[in-house]
C-alpha cells in the first residue's frame, strides 16, 4: 500500500532510496512565491467544499491560510531540507535525520546547485579532517 513519498509498507527499496536518507538535514533559505490564479481557485474550490459539507473551522482556516499567505509574499523563510535532493517536506527524526524517502526530484540540475553542493562538501571534508586530528594520539 503506498504511502507519502511514494513509499510501502514494510519501508522503501534500497533502489529507490534517496541517498540523504538517514542523514542530518540542513537549513534551505527560500523566498515566499507570489500567489497565482490557481493558487485563489484552489483554495476557494478547497473552503467551498469545507462549507458544503458544513466543516465551517476547516473553510475558516483555508481563508486563513491564503491570509497568512498573502502577508508573507516575497520574505525569506528557512527550513530544514534532506541535503540530497532538498525536500523540505519531510519531518526530521528526533535526532535531526531525515526519513527514508524517495528523491524530491523537485529541482533541476544547475550551476548553482553546483556551486552549493561543492560548498558544502568543503565544509564536511574539512570537519571530516578536524575530527580525525583529534581521534589521533
Amino acid at each position: 500500500m503506498p504511502t507519502h513519498h511514494g513509499g510501502y509498507r514494510g519501508g522503501l527499496k534500497p533502489e529507490d532510496r534517496c541517498p540523504g536518507s538517514g542523514t542530518i538535514m540542513v537549513p534551505r533559505r527560500y523566498t515566499v512565491r507570489q500567489i497565482e490564479p490557481e493558487d485563489r481557485a484552489k483554495y476557494a474550490r478547497m473552503i467551498e467544499a469545507a462549507t458544503d459539507r458544513s466543516d465551517l473551522d476547516a473553510a475558516e482556516s483555508y481563508q486563513e491560510s491564503l491570509a497568512d499567505w498573502e502577508k508573507e509574499v516575497g520574505k525569506e523563510r528557512e527550513r530544514l531540507a534532506c541535503p540530497v535532493c532538498g525536500d523540505s517536506f519531510l519531518v526530521p527524526t528526533s535526532r535531526g535525520t531525515s526519513r527514508p524517502h524517495r528523491r524530491a526530484g523537485l529541482d533541476q540540475p544547475s550551476w548553482e546547485k553546483a556551486r552549493q553542493l561543492r560548498k558544502e562538501i568543503r565544509a564536511l571534508q574539512d570537519e571530516l579532517d578536524r575530527t580525525l586530528e583529534a581521534l589521533e594520539p
